[in-house]
């Protein structure tokens, strides 16, 4: 259910969805960055040899439905998605905006009849998953580039 699960589906440039398969969401450091992602893909994309950066509309968003189906599918591993710290920081940065809202709406009303409460409530992140943080503040502020990607 996981793989159809409409939170986990955005559109995407084709190019960019067939680099993504191995990456791990996070910045890209050194040598091997290449900038942007893809030739399709916006100037504001990066890839290394093992991460992605997906552009920057896109980043608090997919953070969010990272952290959904983490808590909706349990099973998934944790290290498969990317660098936690910068999944955090991207959700900090990046606020819920309208047009997520109104997919969530959308994705319960007219479908699958459920919602990514991290939208609904953007704090349950640091309740949830990260009751270390005490605030999306921190999360801001705390810009270190944790390599580790639990």
């Amino acid at each position: 259910m996981a793989k159809s699960d409409l939170f986990n589906l955005r559109p995407s440039d084709p190019d960019a969805n067939n680099l993504r398969e191995n990456l791990k969401f996070d910045f890209c450091e050194g040598l091997s960055c290449i900038m942007p992602a893809c030739e399709s893909c916006g100037s504001d994309t990066e890839r290394g040899d093992r991460t992605i950066m997906p552009p920057e509309r896109s980043r608090g968003s997919l953070a969010r439905s990272v952290f959904y189906m983490l808590v909706r599918y349990p099973e998934l591993k944790k290290s498969g998605f990317g660098n936690w710290l910068t999944l955090l920081q991207w959700h900090a940065s990046f606020p819920v905006s309208n047009e997520e809202r109104l997919i969530n709406n959308r994705v319960c009303q007219e479908f699958q009849h459920n919602r990514n409460p991290f939208v609904d409530n953007p704090e349950w992140v640091y309740k949830i998953l990260f009751p270390d943080f005490k605030s999306s503040k921190k999360g801001k502020k705390s810009r270190k580039r944790n390599r580790k990607s639990d």
